[in-house]
């Protein structure tokens, strides 16, 4: 979903996220599944922009932060927060769109931002904190 913007000259860096949901809020583009197939990723590869993955919190997310290590590729962890839900519980936002639907857009891309690295190690450390 969106893979044009990577067609765009203007557009320098290209979040990447598991569903277009996401990417649409975000402006991004999405692989429509967790795992970047072969030709989304030549596609990523040859479009020469700085390209951030922008994971959901759970065990999917993780295999796509795997996946964007093997192609040295930025991956955005961002602090989501808690909420809330109707049971009275406390749980973690889970991903873009959710994170949208409590704080808003300018919000949710200020995280993105604030939350993306690209050492490899510093993102191998902070998986393990992320994805609890």
């Amino acid at each position: 979903y969106n893979f044009d913007l990577l067609n765009q000259e203007n557009i320098k860096t290209i979040l990447v996220t598991e569903g277009p949901l996401d990417a649409g809020l975000v402006g991004g583009v999405a692989t429509n599944n967790y795992e970047i197939k072969p030709s989304q990723l030549e596609h990523l590869k040859k479009s020469n922009k700085n390209i951030v993955i922008v994971p959901d919190c759970d065990t999917n997310g993780k295999k796509m932060v795997q996946q964007a290590l093997a192609n040295n590729f930025s991956v955005s962890l961002p602090e989501w927060g808690n909420y809330i839900a109707n049971d009275g519980l406390e749980y973690k936002i889970k991903d873009i769109e959710h994170c949208v639907r409590l704080y808003g857009r300018l919000f949710t891309r200020l995280l993105i931002e604030k939350y993306t690295y690209t050492d490899p190690f510093e993102i191998k450390v902070l998986m393990n904190k992320w994805f609890i």
